[in-house]
């Protein structure tokens, strides 16, 4: 599975079990990123995809158990480290600041090699950074 997380420059993704932030840019580029596939996520996330007509959504509480090579997870609000070597890549975009956080990506990203980097304005941020990971343990 290939995992999509947002987070702030602190990897920090959540505060009181809510978002720190969206934007509906990335929301289309992940929509973008998982046309050709499934998109899993939490019954949590859907709301951010509410006004989209996809026909590859996918909503599970169990859905990082339900995911299959190749498809992609948006994740909020579930610790990964678990699921680590399940993943065959990790999408981290950045906000580009800082915001209170409670709940962090609990993936050590020293032990992933960073294979694509893009950055592109966000509607409400004005500066989005995407990165693509894929993990280096056992290489």
């Amino acid at each position: 599975m290939k995992i999509i997380v947002c987070a702030d420059d602190r990897l920090g993704m959540m505060f009181h079990k809510r978002r720190l932030s969206r934007d509906r840019i990335v929301v289309n580029r992940i929509i973008e990123l998982s046309v050709e596939t499934v998109l899993w996520m939490d019954p949590y996330s859907k709301s951010l995809f509410s006004d989209m007509a996809c026909d590859n959504f996918r909503t599970d509480s169990a859905f990082l158990e339900k995911a299959g090579d190749g498809e992609y997870c948006f994740v909020e609000n579930r610790s990964l480290r678990k699921y680590e070597s399940e993943m065959e890549s990790l999408i981290v975009c950045y906000w580009n600041r800082r915001y209170p956080a409670d709940f962090y990506l609990d993936i050590p990203l020293t032990e992933w090699k960073e294979i694509a980097r893009n950055e592109y304005p966000g509607y409400s941020h004005e500066k989005i950074t995407e990165i693509t990971y894929i993990n280096t343990r056992g290489d």
